[in-house]
């Protein structure tokens, strides 16, 4: 099975970033077909790859957490599939 960004498998998350003004990030984790990603982590890291902050979507992959550097990535985990990493630099 092959990982992709571009939904071509169904083990594909896919974290859609709303907002990112105030310190505060939300959005939704959606797999390949747009459906949200139940229990989710969501992870700010900073530059040297460390957990700065997590939360954890929610039943629909709805999450909204404050983050300390807007510079630094978003991460998100959910068993079953392939670890994404973003910057959040730029989203807003």
């Amino acid at each position: 099975m092959s990982y992709s960004t571009l939904y071509t498998c169904e083990s594909v998350l896919i974290p859609a970033i709303t907002s990112a003004q105030s310190g505060t990030v939300s959005g939704k984790v959606i797999n390949y077909r747009g459906k949200g990603v139940a229990n989710a982590s969501v992870r700010e890291l900073d530059h040297n790859k460390r957990v700065i902050n997590h939360t954890e979507a929610d039943a629909n992959g709805i999450f909204t957490f404050k983050v300390r550097d807007k510079q630094h990535s978003i991460q998100v985990i959910a068993p079953g599939y392939r670890k994404i990493t973003h910057k959040m630099l730029g989203h807003s």
